[in-house]
């Protein structure tokens, strides 16, 4: 099945010895910058200690893609901007963690035990919805208590059978007025997708595969799996649409990209293309942009939605791309690409490239596009070597 949130392995800092970590910043046009941290931790827990050492990884900032990376916290989960750029937003398996842009002290937001998927911001600014693994369900948040306002089953009042699912990428998402939320929800036989309202109200389920048909006579209690799973929804720019994948779990299933009209309760495919990210939305509301593998190559690619007419932007780069990051000015993209973060034009054109000794991951766009936040994770190969 496909599955809800963000899951990665989170690592704390276990070494009270200095650490020295190494990193290649490179501009276009310009000499590559070797920077070396060396980093000392007195006491293994010593809070602010801020730069993560080369074989722990973690969340990282980089102001400008003229400046230095700098380290926030230790656990390599997906970071995600507050609309006004002040604060960062990442769920772990301890909850859902934020941290002001400027700060190096994480404040653990969840006052009850719970394992977070990655979070969306409200567009006020004022709450944060997420995926909470262990209660399989949905939970908005108060930003600046932790306080919940809402909690809802992902599982349907229809579904059989519980959840099976763990938290993987994506996760739900907010309509671009703030009224509505999009969320995978569960019928029992594989995962859909619902939205409600942002108080709780009118849940409604807005895809429907149906589950496979037993040919061997089973009795109808038994668990049927659904031939395929949609993905995590993103908005269209007027909030009339939403964009989702549809991923296969039997051949002949439905896959690929899918644009679901609210109103009319219709869906239409746009691409075959499965996507291995989150789906992004131009501003005009004409194109959208994910990575997804062809021919055992990953790129990111734009497609356009009145011609299904799909633009590899980055078939420039050696090792291909995934998780795209779309620039708030829609000039440029950000994509990870074989442990590096690569910023280029729509047109192909490398901009910068972050390098480490770790696997830089998810990156995301500060709203003003000034700067970049990414995962790093630890890249076992490139440390043994």
């Amino acid at each position: 099945m496909f599955l809800h949130g963000i899951g990665l392995a989170w690592q704390r800092r276990s070494e009270s010895e200095p650490e020295r970590s190494e990193l290649w910043f490179t501009q276009v046009n310009g000499p590559a910058v070797r920077v070396i941290f060396v980093l000392t931790c007195a006491i293994a827990t010593l809070h602010g200690c801020t730069q993560a050492s080369v074989d722990q990884g973690g969340i990282s900032v980089l102001d400008s893609l003229e400046g230095t990376p700098r380290w926030i916290d230790t656990a390599p989960a997906a970071p995600v901007w507050s609309p006004d750029g002040e604060v960062i937003a990442w769920g772990t398996e301890d909850g859902l963690y934020v941290s002001p842009g400027k700060s190096s002290d994480p404040e653990l937001l969840t006052t009850e035990i719970s394992v977070a998927g990655r979070p969306a911001w409200s567009p006020d600014g004022r709450r944060l919805v997420f995926v909470d693994e262990i209660r399989s369900s949905l939970v908005v948040i108060d930003s600046a208590s932790g306080h919940r306002t809402l909690e809802l089953e992902l599982a349907s009042d229809r579904a059989k059978f519980p959840s099976i699912g763990t938290l993987t990428f994506g996760g739900p998402a907010w309509s671009p007025d703030g009224s509505q939320i999009a969320f995978n929800c569960w019928d029992g036989a594989g995962d859909e997708l619902c939205v409600v309202r942002a108080d709780g109200g009118n849940e409604r389920q807005v895809t429907q595969i149906d589950p496979a048909r037993s040919t061997s006579g089973a009795p109808e209690q038994e668990f049927s799996a659904a031939p395929a799973n949609v993905g995590p929804a993103s908005w269209s720019p007027d909030g009339s649409y939403l964009a989702v994948a549809a991923y296969p779990e039997q051949r002949g299933a439905a896959s690929g990209v899918f644009i679901v009209d609210l109103e009319r309760g219709s869906a239409r495919r746009v691409s075959s293309l499965v996507p291995n990210s989150e789906i992004l939305w131009f501003g005009d509301g004409d194109s959208l942009l994910f990575t997804a593998s062809e021919k055992g190559r990953s790129d990111a690619w734009r497609c356009w939605l009145d011609s299904s007419v799909l633009e590899n932007l980055t078939m420039g780069l050696e090792s291909g791309a995934r998780e795209p990051a779309l620039a708030p000015d829609e000039s440029q993209i950000a994509v990870s690409s074989r442990g590096k973060i690569i910023v280029q034009s729509l047109e192909g054109v490398v901009k910068a490239a972050m390098d480490s000794h770790h696997y830089g991951r998810f990156p995301a766009w500060k709203p003003n596009g000034d700067g970049l936040a990414f995962a790093a994770e630890p890249d076992v190969v490139r440390n043994f070597v």
